[in-house]
């Protein structure tokens, strides 16, 4: 069923690209995409790419790697640790306040741990559920939605954005 939806919000993204990209200069209206829909849109294009470890090309991608390629894509420059990736831009401090291209970070495989070992950019947030693309160690780069993933649920610390 996730994939399903992930199919759906990927063609969703895709069709209104391309309309938006059809459109052109040829009405009077301007539509542009943001700078965080250009990143999603940008990172969507990478799902099922391998993971692996310090990887941060286009045939393979750690967690951080993939983070710091999709922003260096958009002009900004990133620390190459998910741990520093944590700490760059502004905190979002209410969970609902987390939006579109936020970087969204949790402990790593100790749940326990204070540390921060994970990261992956926010596709949306609805109020209920916010789902994110990361590089998963068993499945590559890939959708996951928070409320539904136990693994990450136990291990969310918070989110920071870099694009106001």
């Amino acid at each position: 069923m996730k994939y399903l939806l992930s199919l759906l919000f990927v063609f969703t993204l895709w069709s209104w690209n391309s309309r938006v990209q059809a459109l052109g200069d040829t009405t009077s209206t301007s539509y542009t995409m943001s700078k965080q829909d250009s990143l999603v849109t940008f990172a969507m294009k990478f799902i099922g790419i391998d993971y692996c470890r310090g990887g941060k090309s286009k045939s393979c991608f750690d967690c951080s790697g993939f983070v710091y390629t999709m922003f260096a894509k958009f002009g900004i420059d990133l620390p190459r640790t998910s741990a520093s990736q944590a700490t760059v831009g502004k905190a979002v401090k209410d969970r609902k306040d987390i939006r579109r291209g936020d970087i969204i970070y949790f402990k790593g495989r100790n749940r326990k741990s204070k540390k921060v070992g994970h990261v992956g950019i926010v596709v949306q947030n609805d109020g209920y559920s916010i789902m994110f693309i990361h590089a998963s160690t068993n499945h590559g780069i890939r959708l996951e939605e928070l409320e539904t993933s136990a693994y990450y649920k136990a291990r969310f610390m918070g989110a920071r954005r870099l694009i106001p």
